[in-house]
């Protein structure tokens, strides 16, 4: 009677602590998912660089046989991004302009300010959305103004250092001079922009 007695004792046990093992495998497995999210979202956020760029379109456009860009459409943009430790947000700081005739005269200039969001997509690509705040000079100099309004972008990582992209937005704009008035200038996706990454 109390060997019987012993074996189903030690028989519960067995299959508590079996139950206990299977449980905590389960339940560790969990834990290493949840702590490499953490620390893919604390290495992304804790991630300190600053990015330059350019529009490779300008570069491209100097082949004879390829078509030139169209009209209201900067083809000489520049760009500096900087994020901080700690925070989700990019800022940005575009410069750009339209150069025309045979002496490549300015016809057009802008400057842009704003914040994006980047998000991942998969392995490589990422997208993202933000804003700016524009000022503008265009017609040689006869008009210009001011416009705010949303930007969303793609871009591929090649690597840790260097990136390519494309970037559309929908600005809603002010204009005096010569031309005058309001207007929301929709430029979708366009350019094929390159830029480097600098770690700090």
């Amino acid at each position: 009677m109390k060997q019987t007695l012993l074996l189903l004792i030690a028989i519960c046990i067995s299959f508590a602590v079996f139950g206990q093992e299977e449980e905590t495998a389960q339940e560790r497995r969990e834990r290493l998912k949840l702590e490499r999210k953490k620390s893919r979202t604390s290495r992304n956020s804790n991630t300190v660089y600053r990015e330059f760029g350019f529009n490779m379109i300008s570069i491209i456009q100097t082949i004879p046989v390829l078509p030139t860009s169209r009209t209201g459409f900067p083809n000489h943009v520049f760009f500096f991004k900087r994020k901080k430790a700690d925070k989700e947000r990019v800022f940005r700081f575009h410069a750009g302009g339209s150069l025309g005739g045979v002496e490549l005269s300015v016809t057009s200039f802008e400057l842009k300010v704003g914040m994006e969001y980047p998000r991942s997509l998969t392995k490589g690509w990422e997208y993202y959305y933000g804003y700016d705040f524009l000022t503008f000079i265009q017609q040689e100099g006869q008009g210009g103004g001011i416009g705010v309004g949303p930007i969303f972008g793609m871009k591929y990582n090649l690597n840790d250092f260097i990136t390519f992209g494309t970037e559309g937005s929908a600005y809603f704009t002010l204009s005096g001079g010569d031309i005058e008035g309001a207007a929301i200038n929709m430029r979708p996706l366009n350019g094929l922009f390159m830029s480097f990454k600098l770690y700090k």
